[in-house]
């Protein structure tokens, strides 16, 4: 709070309360780990900030979508494992991080395979210029 007063004695008087955001917001993420067939997912966590707000979400330096509390972003993942880092900004400059780990397994394609049984005990699998017995 302060006082002024003027040349001609008059005075007024304000008062202000602030308001010193120190705190990072809290983030999570809400898609679990694991194993993917995919090379691109979708990944989502939750973001919340009771001082400042949310101010900015990135998903591995890339700008995440923000609504309400959820922050998604498509990832394109290589095959093995990934780490997506994601990362939240309040508006005061506040920053948190939450990795989340996430094995892309491609699943080979097998086409034109014959399994022949043609009057054997034992079935043969051809597939392309491979026979196994």
């Amino acid at each position: 709070s302060g006082q002024a007063t003027d040349r001609a004695e008059n005075t007024a008087s304000a008062a202000a309360t602030l308001h010193v955001d120190t705190i990072p917001p809290a983030f999570t993420w809400t898609t679990g780990s694991g194993t993917v067939t995919s090379s691109t997912v979708n990944v989502t966590g939750t973001v919340t900030d009771t001082v400042s707000g949310v101010d900015t979400a990135t998903c591995n330096g890339t700008p995440a979508q923000l609504s309400g509390t959820t922050v998604s972003c498509d990832v394109s993942l290589a095959p093995g494992a990934n780490t997506i880092l994601g990362s939240v900004t309040d508006r005061a400059g506040n920053v948190n991080t939450a990795s989340l780990s996430l094995t892309y397994r491609t699943i080979p394609s097998i086409t034109g395979f014959i399994l022949q049984l043609q009057g054997r005990h034992t079935p043969e699998l051809h597939v392309g210029p491979v026979s196994l017995r």
